[in-house]
Formats: C-alpha cells, sequence, structure tokens
C-alpha cells in the first residue's frame, strides 16, 4: 500500500472501511488453520527476551489493557480479527465471557471453527453499529482496528452505549502524526474518563523487527506474488512504507484506557 493510497484512505471513511474489509476477506481467505491468530502487530519491552510471534502479539493486548479489570468481566473485542487476542483473554485473565466481532465474516468463521473455549462467543458485526443492548459489557477491547473505521466518532458511540458504569474501554492503534491528535481528542470526547496512556511505538517496532522472517515466510507461501506488494505494509514488514514510516515518527502506536463514569 503506498504513501499515496494510505493518505487518501485517512480523507475517505467510507472508502478506508470498503479497502480493509476487502483486504482482509482476501487475507482470512488464504491463511491457512494456524498461520496468523494474532493479527496485531505486536509488543517487545526494551530489555525482553524475544518471544515467538504469538507471544509478542498477546504482550499487546498486555499494554493495552493496563490498569483495567478483566477477571470475571464481560469483555466486548471489537476488531477481533482471527481471534488471537480474545482466545488469549479467555485462557489467561478469568473473564466470565469473551464476544469477539469483527466486519470481516470470513475472520469470524475461521474463529467459530478455530476456538473452541466455553466462554467465547464470535459475531460479525460492524464496529459502527454494535449488535448489543446497552450496558451489556464490563469491558470493551479495540485493538489496531479503528484506522479501518469509516466513522470514528460513531464507534466510539457504540462504545460507551455497550459499557456499563464503572466499565472499561481499552484502546490501541497506530495513526499518523497529523491525524493522532484529533484522534486522541475523539477519544477524549466519548464520555469516558481517561486512566492511562502510553506511546507503544518503540515497543511494536521491537515485535515488527524479531518478527518479520516469520512474516515474511508466512507471506510468501500465502499470497500471490502480484498481491504482495500490496500486503508487506499491511503486514509492515521491514522496507515497507509502513514499517519505514513508524521508524521514522511519521505514524506512532499509541495505547489509552478509559474508565465508564458509575451510575449516580
Amino acid at each position: 500500500m503506498t504513501p499515496l493510497l494510505l493518505q487518501l484512505l485517512s480523507r475517505l471513511g467510507g472508502l478506508r472501511k470498503w479497502v480493509w474489509l476487502r483486504a482482509y476477506q482476501l487475507l482470512s481467505g488464504r491463511l491457512a488453520q494456524d498461520d496468523w491468530v494474532f493479527m496485531n502487530y505486536g509488543w517487545l519491552g526494551k530489555d525482553a527476551v524475544a518471544q515467538s510471534t504469538d507471544q509478542l502479539c498477546a504482550q499487546l493486548y498486555a499494554q493495552a489493557l493496563r490498569g483495567a479489570t478483566v477477571e470475571g468481566a464481560a469483555v466486548l473485542e471489537v476488531g477481533c480479527g482471527r481471534g488471537g487476542g480474545s482466545a488469549w483473554l479467555a485462557r489467561t485473565a478469568r473473564p466470565a465471557s469473551v464476544t469477539g466481532v469483527d466486519l470481516s465474516s470470513k475472520a469470524i468463521d475461521f474463529c467459530q471453527r478455530f476456538h473452541g473455549d466455553e466462554r467465547l462467543s464470535f459475531v460479525t458485526a460492524d464496529a459502527e453499529a454494535l449488535p448489543f443492548a446497552e450496558g451489556s459489557f464490563d469491558v470493551v477491547i479495540n485493538i489496531e482496528s479503528s484506522h479501518c473505521y469509516g466513522d470514528v466518532e460513531q464507534f466510539l458511540a457504540e462504545v460507551s452505549r455497550v459499557l456499563r458504569p464503572g466499565g472499561w474501554f481499552c484502546w490501541a492503534d497506530m495513526w499518523a502524526l497529523s491525524r493522532v491528535e484529533p484522534m486522541l481528542a475523539r477519544l477524549d470526547g466519548c464520555g469516558l474518563e481517561r486512566m492511562h496512556e502510553a506511546d507503544l511505538t518503540a515497543g511494536v517496532l521491537r515485535a515488527l523487527e524479531h518478527a518479520d522472517p516469520a512474516k515474511q515466510q508466512l507471506l510468501n507461501r500465502t499470497v500471490p506474488w502480484l498481491l504482495r506488494p500490496f500486503f508487506r505494509p499491511l503486514m509492515a514488514l521491514q522496507g515497507s512504507s509502513m514499517h519505514q514510516r513508524l521508524v521514522s515518527g511519521e505514524i506512532r502506536y499509541f495505547c489509552r484506557v478509559y474508565q465508564k463514569p458509575s451510575a449516580a
């Protein structure tokens, strides 16, 4: 994906949403069962020992969830992809339940076939029109997905609607430097109280560089060569425009944790 196309997509919400959906539908349809369960870039601490790609991806979730209460909670992951994060939460965080939603029907089909935990469920749904009643969840998680949405304000309104009083919203994503401040202002303006924030860019880059050989092999094995120039930046492979923009600081990766005010 070229920088010019990225800039165009950043200005055209409906087109951005359509392009990202088609990309993920295509990729999900070509990946084997255990090729790519997590779909985020991962995170690695400065002095940490390098780990498997899945462990790096799980560590990004851990960073994004800092301070939130997940044990015993009804959790919703918006933009769950192929379900790696939702399944990891169900295994390790002892929630009451985890519901994953994604706009890609192929990704949800995979989740329903591959992940077999009684606390897990998966639904094809639009982040901007969540099919749940008001106050259905204690925690809403959104990892590396909001940059794909056509209407971020509508998504945030849906997050606030489905959260119970006292519930947590855990968000992490990458945004172009020129669009960071408007995005962070939208987050602050959604009626929730900010509890924690961090710039994860350096740790994300360390994880990407460690995982690059495995991701290069995955790309070569699963994607036709004509489509590889599009998927290289999608996967932030070294030398791609996405990786270069993260290195230069033109794109930054942030996380924030918010809490919904308790009922009076």
